[in-house]
């Protein structure tokens, strides 16, 4: 590569993650800031870590709530047998 190609290639593919990657970095002024920009690396990419993980128990509480929530509301509803209605109607 030539480096007209070299700089056309940094700004199309790779200015577009390090440039918020810098910032974040810059505003947050981490210790460890090599481990830091893993971190935003892997949540940019949507890869599990401990923030993701958290999210998700999150989620999984939330709904287990509302599950909840619902079964009260709703007694008499089989949620089982609905379900099975629907497999069988398609």
């Amino acid at each position: 590569m030539n480096d007209i190609q070299d700089i056309k290639y940094l700004e199309e593919n790779v200015r577009i993650i390090l440039e918020p990657m810098i910032n974040n970095v810059l505003s947050d002024n981490p210790k460890e800031p090599v481990k830091y920009m893993i971190d935003w690396l892997d949540k940019y990419l949507g890869l599990s870590n401990e923030y993701s993980l958290n999210v998700e128990k999150e989620e999984l509480n939330l709904l287990r709530k509302k599950i909840k929530y619902y079964k009260k509301k709703y007694p008499n509803v089989d949620v089982k047998n609905e379900n099975n209605k629907e497999k069988k109607k398609k």
